[in-house]
């Protein structure tokens, strides 16, 4: 289910905008439980609690303070008071959603399963358009409660508000194992890779399947991909978390190779935060830029990498195939020139750069590129 932030549970509560359901609730005492939140976030978690409960004796129906006091015991793993807490406050506003999700939270770490189900349940009632609630009732039912049947209803559902999402399909294909419908896990396990080529959970549970059918080497296959891709995404995780403009920028690269525009991007402006002369970050930037068909954009960031490193050959490189993408042929073959005169193109830059002039009508330069480039295959 992921990593209990009570912290951020606390956030849901603004996020969630409760408002009195009728003229008996009292509405949230907002000065109040922004000092409650700042005591927790210090670590002063009985004074946090004290005030809080003293104020649900003088306003027992104030919206939020159940809530918010909650959040405060999680963090202090009083897991009983937490989920009584959330029960109060769902008391007073039966459709608040954050309350849900911390209560159904709650209630798995205190190992009630069923009522896990029912609000998980109760969530997709009140948002039937999201998949979430609908994925984790059916992870519940198929993990720890074996109701298979079940749990293919609630998949199926979550499936269809998201269609191209793998973490359903990969549950759905691990209810269907569990129910020995092995041609359909392999069918749904092969769509998700389609879609999704390089999810490590697909590549695993689709090499289990393929090997506990006798397909042992096409299975081997698909747990060295996972092997492979885990570690990948160890090491990503890694790199996010070191802090240095260099490691956010190796990061950002790896989105780049996915093509995750959003999370490259993040990364590079993170490096450009982290250290404003990081030619790393313009590059990285630019390259999103490039990678979306916003050439020009590109080109200023490129620009900017150069003044800070002018002989850097991604920025000669890259700055070549922004131009084509202008088709701006002098320029770009110039800027091409020039990323040569650094040093040799590997066959993968060699076919992408040569592969980019043919599409824009630069038939000589991309042919003569393409020429170095027999075998290999695009950076990105």
């Amino acid at each position: 289910m992921g990593k209990f932030s009570w912290l951020g549970a606390l956030g849901l509560l603004w996020m969630q905008g409760c408002s009195p359901s009728h003229s008996e609730l009292e509405p949230k005492p907002k000065p109040l439980l922004l000092e409650a939140r700042a005591l927790a976030g210090a670590g002063r978690f009985d004074e946090a609690t004290s005030l809080l409960k003293d104020c649900r004796r003088d306003h027992p129906r104030a919206l939020g303070v159940n809530f918010t006091l909650g959040t405060i015991y999680l963090g202090a793993a009083k897991d009983q008071n937490a989920a009584t807490c959330f029960e109060a406050e769902l008391d007073l506003k039966p459709d608040h959603l954050a309350s849900l999700a911390q209560l159904g939270l709650t209630y798995e770490r205190l190992g009630r399963t069923e009522e896990v189900v029912d609000c998980f349940r109760r969530q997709a009632e009140l948002s039937p358009d999201d998949w979430k609630p609908r994925y984790q009732a059916g992870l519940v039912l198929r993990k720890y409660l074996g109701r298979l049947s079940e749990a293919e209803t609630e998949l199926t559902q979550a499936i269809r508000c998201n269609p191209k999402g793998p973490a359903a399909r990969i549950e759905l294909g691990r209810t269907w194992m569990a129910m020995e419908r092995f041609e359909d896990a392999e069918k749904i396990f092969l769509e998700t890779l389609g879609d999704h080529s390089e999810s490590p959970e697909a590549h695993l549970h689709l090499g289990q399947l393929l090997v506990r059918r006798g397909k042992e080497t096409e299975g081997q296959e698909h747990l060295q991909l996972f092997k492979e891709l885990a570690a990948r995404r160890d090491r990503l995780g890694q790199l996010e978390i070191a802090g240095t403009a260099a490691s956010q920028c190796l990061a950002g690269e790896e989105w780049l190779r996915r093509r995750n525009w959003r999370k490259a991007l993040g990364a590079f402006q993170k490096a450009l935060d982290l250290d404003s002369g990081a030619t790393c970050g313009y590059i990285g930037v630019g390259r999103v830029h490039a990678g979306q068909e916003k050439y020009r954009e590109a080109l200023a960031l490129y620009r900017r990498a150069r003044e800070l490193a002018p002989q850097h050959f991604d920025v000669a490189y890259h700055s070549a195939l922004a131009l084509a993408g202008l088709k701006r042929e002098q320029e770009a073959v110039r800027a091409i020139d020039a990323a040569q005169a650094i040093r040799e193109f590997t066959a993968g830059e060699a076919r992408e750069a040569g592969s980019l002039f043919l599409k824009v009508g630069f038939s000589r330069t991309g042919q003569a590129l393409l020429d170095q480039a027999p075998s290999g295959s695009p950076r990105l």
